[in-house]
């Protein structure tokens, strides 16, 4: 069974992430607090939510 990751967006949008991650990423993922990319279908249309978000990367550019 795919462990989801949970994510907040800087607007408060709680969300899980479930694909994209490599078996390494999965076994170790990032950090609670790291800021990451990830790509997603649309936007729900009540909650304003990545529908499919799927993991990219981590963001080591910034910080929120």
């Amino acid at each position: 069974m795919e462990k989801k990751k949970e994510c907040k967006t800087p607007d408060g949008r709680e969300f899980s992430v479930g694909s994209g991650f490599t078996d390494k990423e999965r076994d170790r993922p990032p950090k609670i607090g790291s800021v990451i990319t990830y790509k997603y279908q649309e936007l729900t249309e009540k909650s304003n939510k990545p529908r499919f978000p799927t993991f990219v990367g981590v963001r080591t550019d910034i910080d929120w």
